[in-house]
């Protein structure tokens, strides 16, 4: 029988959080379209419709540039993700400084106890 005193959850998003310090040197050496094209090939490579979604988010601090985050359903979805990342031409201008895998789940606190108490296992 379950504990009632540990809430119930539900497994919902795999996260993936990739992030990196940008080759400034090498980004600067491109034209302003040729930076664009390869912000659009990354974003078109990330690309699962309702599937999953990505976020690029800058950075602050000294550890990394930019951080990309891919929510996925499951971690072979998100192994896919981080492979067709390092299969653009972006990825030639990033270095990788760290990156980790996360779980988002829901926590049914409140539900958990009700129903124990409904039942009467409190």
């Amino acid at each position: 029988m379950h504990n009632p005193f540990v809430p119930e959850t539900l497994e919902g998003w795999s996260v993936l959080h990739l992030m990196y310090r940008i080759r400034w040197d090498r980004l600067r050496a491109m034209a302003p379209t040729e930076r664009r094209r390869l912000a659009a090939e990354a974003v078109g490579a990330l690309a699962v419709g309702d599937a999953g979604r990505n976020a690029f988010v800058q950075m602050l601090g000294h550890k990394a540039d930019l951080m990309v985050v891919c929510f996925r359903r499951t971690f072979d979805e998100l192994a896919q993700a981080q492979l067709a990342l390092s299969r653009t031409e972006l990825h030639d201008v990033l270095e990788a400084t760290t990156s980790y895998v996360s779980m988002i789940e829901l926590g049914m606190y409140e539900m958990t106890a009700k129903v124990h108490t409904q039942v009467g296992q409190d």
